[in-house]
Formats: C-alpha cells, structure tokens, sequence
C-alpha cells in the first residue's frame, strides 16, 4: 500500500503470484487489465469496456486455461515473465479452472467500471481466498484507472485553462498591450514550455516595438529638425533681398507696419528715413549692372553699419533704401541719417579701373499719431526728392503734418 492509500499494480501483480489456490477466469483477466495499465495501453473508457466483455464471456463460457510450468517445478497460477502476467498454451500445462462463472456482485463491478464509475470497490475480507483475490485484483485496477482518469482529466483542464490564458494574451497583444504575460505553474512539461514560449515571444514582439518606436522618435525629430532649418532659410530667402543681402521690400514694409501698430498702442516715437543712391543711372548705363549691383551692396553694408541693433534697414526698390527707427525721436533718426551719409560719402567705387565716389540724398520723418504708413512715407519720399532737388548728397527733415 502507498503512503497515499493505493495499491500499486505491481502490488496486485505479486498478490496473484504468491497465492497458490486456484483462480477463476476473471483474476487472469484483472491482472492482464493491470499489466496492460501498467505499460500504459488502457487509458480509455472504450478499451475497458473492451476487457470488461471479454470477462464476460469468460464468465458464461467454460475454458481450460493451462499455464507453463515454472522452472523450478512449481504450480504457479500466472506466468511472470520480467514482472508481467499472461494467460499461456502449451504443451507443458495443466488445468486451472472449469469456468466456474463470476458472482453477481462482480459482474455489477466490472459493468461499473467498464461504465467509468471508477469509484466503485469490492467489499474485501483480507483472506487469501479467491474471492478476496479478485476483490483485491479488481480493487487495485478500478483505483489505478480512477487515478489514471483524474490525471487525464487534470491535464485536459490544465490545458484548457492554458489555452484559455494564451488566447486572453493574444487579444491583448492584438489591442496593443504587449506587457501582458502568461501565467506559468512550472511543471517544465509541454503546457509550461507552450507558456514560457508564447511569453519570451510577447516580450521580444514588445522589445521590437519599443526599439521601432525609438527609431520612429529620433526620425520624427530629425525630420522636424529638417524642416524647421529649411523653413528657417526659406524665410530667410523670402525676407532678404539677393542683391544687398539686407530685408526685401516686401519685410521692411512688414517691420514698418507692425512699429506702426506697436506705436499706436504705446506712447513711444517712431521715425522713418528713405535715401537713394545720387546718380546711380549714370554708373549702370556706364559700368553696366554688375557695377551697378556692387554699388548697391556697398552701400546697403555701409548703411547697416552705422545702424543701432533695434534699426531695420531693407531695400525699398531700384537704388532706394528704407531705415526704420523704432523708439526714436526725429533729431535722434536724423542724426544716425546723417551718420550713414557721412559713411557712404568716403566709399571709392574702384571696379575695373573706374573710379567713383558715392553719395546718397535723404529724407527723415517723424510718424504721426494715427497716421498711415502709407501716408508717412509719402512725407518721407517728398522729403528725400527735396534734398535730390537742393543739390543732393544732404539729409532734409519733414516737420509733422499740421493736426
């Protein structure tokens, strides 16, 4: 007996072979059912039931069963061959039954079992009689294969609930979750090695992921990198003007509107200056425009030059250029007018053997509260055409317009 309470089959095997009284049909077929549980074969309800007829047909049907003699001249019921039992022929046996039949009892038994009521026991009086040998035969069967059944039946659950598990990860893994893993029972057998699989997968799937996601990461912020350099120097391109690489038209009117509207909201002055370039037709139609491009960017470098940080210079067309004076009264803007004058009167134009001294005639104005920036610029460019008109290369100051 186990320490568990079951008998072993081995247990039932040397019951049989140490018993010397005659046994019926059914105890060699009990110990054939053991062998068979023993190798392994009957692990269903069919191949019971298959042995459970045969029995019965052993019970209504008288045989002779001869058994081999042993080697050493003794009159065993089973034949033990390395452990096992066997019902055997041959010219060297005797006679062991008449097929006496089976008690009621026992066929209720057996038809139990073969049924898969695994739980049924013969009633067992411990004597070495026939009767107690094939209670204690079937005793042993009936609780190897409840013990057999329970198995197959804890494994088929086990697997269900692994399957159940792996399918409840998989739909989780599908919805994005990749942290999700499968719980293990640690068995190192099939099912857990079906889990630890399926994990190590969901954890590599989840270090792909996150490693695509890091390259997605540093590529999107490379690429806005890009981009914003390449807006940076489109806005560049769209601001400066390519032949003085100061602000285009376009910008210089765009800083003066917004100081306009800044000066509107606060008290602060706001000065305009346009200037143009004296005489410079003559240089173009005598140098041509390369000359006459050079001119230009020598005195747009001049004129910044001489500029605070908060001034704006751009181009405001042809040969003429428009400063604008933030925060500046009129004697202050003419002053810094005067200063780029100065400046561009001690250029040498020296291209190609010419030479040529530059100037340059100014208007400055002052912007009036509520006035326009189209009307402001229209008193600074009178204000430049006078200084033309007085004998160029001087600065002309425009009073405010009368309220």
């Amino acid at each position: 007996m186990n320490p568990d309470g079951k008998v072993p089959i081995i247990a039932a095997d040397a019951y049989c072979a140490m018993t010397a009284a005659p046994c019926d049909a059914f105890v060699i077929m009990l110990c054939q059912i053991c062998d068979n549980i023993e190798r392994g074969f009957v692990r269903s309800r069919a191949m019971f039931l298959t042995y459970g007829s045969m029995a019965l047909r052993i019970m209504h049907r008288p045989h002779h069963f001869h058994l081999p003699r042993s080697a050493a001249g003794a009159n065993p019921i089973v034949r033990n061959s390395g452990g096992r039992f066997s019902v055997g022929q041959d010219d060297h046996s005797q006679p062991i039954s008449e097929g006496s039949g089976l008690p009621s009892q026992m066929v209720e038994a057996l038809l139990l079992l073969g049924q898969g009521d695994f739980s049924y026991r013969l009633p067992r009086t411990l004597s070495r009689a026939n009767d107690d040998t094939v209670a204690f035969c079937f005793n042993a069967a009936a609780e190897n294969l409840e013990r057999m059944i329970q198995q197959s039946r804890d494994k088929e659950t086990r697997i269900l609930t692994l399957i159940n598990r792996v399918s409840e990860a998989l739909v989780s893994v599908a919805s994005g979750d990749l942290s999700v893993q499968v719980e293990r029972d640690f068995q190192r057998d099939p099912a857990d090695l079906l889990a630890f699989l399926v994990n190590n997968t969901i954890t590599e799937l989840a270090q792909l992921v996150a490693d695509s996601d890091r390259r997605a990461v540093d590529d999107r912020q490379r690429l806005e990198e890009l981009v914003d350099a390449r807006t940076r120097e489109l806005q560049v391109l769209a601001s400066i003007d390519e032949v003085t690489g100061i602000l285009n038209r376009r910008r210089i009117l765009a800083a003066a509107s917004e100081e306009c509207q800044r000066m509107a909201r606060y008290p602060e002055a706001l000065c305009f200056a346009m200037f143009d370039i004296d005489h410079f037709k003559l240089i173009n139609d005598a140098f041509g425009h390369s000359v006459g491009d050079r001119a230009l960017r020598l005195v747009a470098v001049t004129a910044r030059s001489q500029l605070r940080l908060q001034d704006r210079i751009g181009r405001y067309g042809g040969e003429e250029f428009l400063i604008v004076f933030p925060e500046t009264s009129l004697e202050g803007a003419a002053r810094v007018t005067e200063r780029v004058r100065a400046a561009i009167e001690s250029l040498e134009l020296n291209e190609g053997g010419f030479r040529a001294t530059l100037s340059i005639s100014a208007g400055v104005g002052e912007v009036a509260r509520a006035e326009t920036l189209d009307a402001v610029l229209r008193r600074v460019d009178s204000a430049m055409y006078r200084a033309k008109s007085a004998g160029r290369n001087q600065v002309v100051r425009v009073p405010l317009p009368a309220p």
